[in-house]
Order: C-alpha cells, then sequence, then structure tokens
C-alpha cells in the first residue's frame, strides 16, 4: 500500500484504547485529517491513543511540558518552544493546566512512599539576611542516601 508523504502506517493490532486498554478497537473516520478509533468494548471514541484519558495531548508532550517547567522555562517559553520545535499550537493555558494537575498527582504519589533511610543523618544550617533579620534553615539529610528528610526555618 503506498502513503502520501507524513503519513505513517499504523498496525491496528497494536491500538489500544485509552480509556479501557481493550484491544477490541476499530477506525472510526477521520475528523479534520486526524485518525480516530472506536472502542467496542467501552464504546468510546478517541482520536491519539497515545493520549493521557480525556486529554487530546499525548503522554510525551505533556512530560516535555513538565520537564522544561522543573528546569527553570517560563509557561510562554514552554508554549513557545511546543510551536518552534514541533509546530503545536496549544493554548497559553495548557502548561500551567499541565503543571497543576500533575503536580498535585506527583506529591500524592510521593507521599505515600516511605524512603529507607539509615540511621546516620546530617544537619546543615543555613542563614539568610530577610530585610535586616536573620533566618535560619537546617536541613536534615540521610547519610547514606543523601535522602532530604526535613526542611526546617526558624524566625528569632
Amino acid at each position: 500500500m503506498s502513503q502520501g508523504p507524513g503519513t505513517r502506517d499504523i498496525d491496528l493490532d497494536a491500538i489500544v484504547c485509552k480509556y479501557c486498554q481493550s484491544d477490541n478497537v476499530i477506525k472510526y473516520g477521520k475528523l479534520k485529517g486526524v485518525q480516530r478509533y472506536f472502542c467496542k468494548d467501552c464504546k468510546r471514541k478517541f482520536a491519539n491513543p497515545d493520549a493521557i484519558p480525556k486529554m487530546q495531548t499525548s503522554i510525551r508532550d505533556v512530560a516535555d511540558a513538565l520537564n522544561m517547567y522543573y528546569e527553570g522555562m517560563s509557561l510562554a517559553e514552554i508554549r513557545r518552544n511546543f510551536i518552534q520545535q514541533d509546530n503545536n499550537y496549544i493554548t497559553p493555558t495548557s502548561p500551567y493546566n499541565w503543571v497543576r494537575r500533575f503536580t498535585r498527582l506527583a506529591v500524592d504519589e510521593a507521599a505515600k512512599c516511605k524512603p529507607a533511610v539509615d540511621s546516620i543523618w546530617v544537619a546543615d544550617e543555613t542563614v539568610i539576611d530577610l530585610d535586616g533579620k536573620n533566618v535560619w534553615l537546617w536541613d536534615l539529610i540521610d547519610s547514606k542516601t543523601r535522602f532530604l528528610l526535613r526542611p526546617l526555618a526558624c524566625r528569632p
């Protein structure tokens, strides 16, 4: 089968429903040039099988945006990067919504984890002058894993 430029042949056996993970999926036409799929099990339609459920954006794009944000890029710079690199015109609020949503999920998941720390901890003290007043910051770090146990701040 010949393909036009910029198209790729997707093996329908590799497509799974992004809602119920069933492989009982059929092609369901195109909307604005984007292939749509229909899951015969959960009766839902979806366009991008790589996207997170109830989102049209791929997991890779969301992960890239979160990485750029936590590397110090502004939300406007993240949007500009998507436009320049991928010709992906995301809305100005999309990166903010992704950061808010997935940071909350990451914090909730991290709260469930209990680190395996040793019995020897290192305390690090830092004094910062804020508007003429000293503020002491202490970090408790596990000596073996270097896991930050508890940051503390104290004002006189």
